[in-house]
């Protein structure tokens, strides 16, 4: 059956950086983009307090999560709001 053969690769990519004067070398980043490429820049953001530790940027994962995040608390709080309204407006009948 030439074809029907599943591959599961598991990537792991490192890198290097340096920050607040120290160098950190064949850090785990902890993500994987099909489009990385050996020697590709990536973005993190480091921890000012700990240079070990550190966020990848996720091609744009981070704002969108900040924004769901922030949908997500509006809509929870309306409908918080609108139970409680309800409720109050059946004692009244």
């Amino acid at each position: 059956n030439y074809g029907t053969e599943l591959y599961d690769y598991e990537y792991h990519v490192f890198i290097n950086y340096s920050f607040g004067g120290h160098e950190y070398n064949n850090v785990e980043i902890g993500i994987y983009d099909s489009s990385m490429k050996v020697n590709d820049k990536v973005i993190i953001y480091v921890n000012p307090d700990n240079g070990e530790d550190f966020m990848p940027e996720q091609n744009g994962s981070f704002v969108f999560l900040i924004i769901s995040g922030v949908f997500a608390t509006i809509g929870i709080a309306g409908t918080v709001i609108y139970i409680k309204k309800y409720k109050e407006s059946k004692k009244g009948v």
